[in-house]
């Protein structure tokens, strides 16, 4: 949320996405800067997470949840992430 926000650069994210997911995130956080730059309402507030849930799936694989609370709205994410090489990584991210 933060990297969409322009609370923090998408690619301090790199070491934790996948290839795809952080191409994904990439593109986000672009679009989201050129749609912030029309506006006047001011540099965005930090997230705050109202809940979260996590669920094993496998010995290296886990899905989460959460909802986050912006200025104006609340948002919805889903995650999975995955133990590769012995490193967990995210491969799947999906921003409501």
């Amino acid at each position: 949320m933060e990297a969409e926000l322009g609370l923090r650069p998408a690619r301090q994210l790199s070491a934790w996405l996948d290839l795809a997911t952080y191409q994904k995130m990439i593109r986000r956080a672009d679009l989201a800067q050129r749609i912030r730059a029309t506006r006047t309402d001011g540099p965005a507030a930090a997230p705050k997470a109202l809940g979260a849930r996590a669920c094993r799936l496998g010995q290296e694989v886990y899905e989460a949840s959460a909802t986050v609370q912006l200025p104006d709205r609340a948002r919805a994410m889903a995650l999975r992430i995955e133990k590769h090489r012995n490193r967990w990584k995210v491969t799947a991210l999906e921003l409501g």
